[in-house]
């Protein structure tokens, strides 16, 4: 994928999720808020800060419980996780995916050492 068509990815999907944010009936905004929501703020996508990497997929898919916005616990299972470098610093990322879900729908997560002023953004 060109770095072009990777950064208007980005930019639409931060679109929808803005969309969601201030009208979906599961938006994490109180509904008497949302008139006010306008966008979330982002940094600029970074092509430094895009990586090709390899997943290194779980033998054993352990569960993991996760609270949600609204207080329900919801199970995934621990998928597998990234390992890469950032400003010479080795950092993890984490793939859970959902169970019991409509949609099959995985989630990225960074794991310490944070990286203080760019977010990670993954290729779907």
């Amino acid at each position: 994928m060109e770095i072009t068509e990777w950064s208007n990815m980005i930019q639409e999907e931060r679109e929808h999720k803005n969309v969601f944010f201030s009208g979906s009936d599961n938006s994490p905004i109180p509904l008497e808020q949302r008139r006010f929501f306008k966008e979330l703020d982002y940094y600029p996508p970074d092509a430094d800060y895009r990586f090709v990497i390899e997943l290194h997929e779980h033998v054993e898919k352990k569960i993991l419980k996760i609270e949600d916005t609204k207080g329900n616990e919801r199970e995934f299972l621990r998928w597998g996780e990234f390992i890469f470098k950032i400003e010479k610093k080795n950092v993890r990322s984490r793939l859970i995916k959902a169970i019991r879900r409509k949609i099959a729908c995985l989630f990225l997560f960074a794991i310490k050492p944070a990286v203080t002023k760019h977010t990670v953004q993954a290729d779907k």
